[in-house]
């Protein structure tokens, strides 16, 4: 997958088929969608260097409380990198006023 994506991977990824060049020549429209893009995050990405962004999205598996979410939102902006941070829409009113606030200026949280 290195040599066809360059972006490191953790947790579930694309099946292979989908970036093999010979079944898909040039074609950028691929795949599902099972929410509507958001015109704000794709301006937004627009914005930001190419290869800078880290995309942080746990799933629906895993649960967060208040304290771990902080930690995690913490380490984000941290890093100094540009970031998109998937929180559950269920699990956005555990993310404090401060928090958001402090994470507008480097990244982007979306549900």
């Amino acid at each position: 997958m290195a040599l066809t994506w360059h972006a490191k991977t953790i947790g579930p990824t694309l099946p292979s088929f989908y970036l093999d060049d010979d079944c898909l020549p040039l074609n950028k429209t691929y795949g599902f969608n099972l929410f509507n893009s958001s015109e704000s995050c794709l301006a937004w990405l627009d914005k930001q260097l190419p290869c800078s962004v880290v995309l942080v999205s746990y799933g629906t598996v895993s649960d967060y409380d208040e304290a771990q979410l902080e930690e995690l939102g913490n380490g984000l902006y941290n890093s100094g990198k540009p970031f998109i941070w998937v929180v559950r829409s269920n699990e956005e009113h555990k993310l404090s006023n401060e928090l958001r606030d402090k994470c507008k200026e480097r990244g982007l949280i979306v549900s």
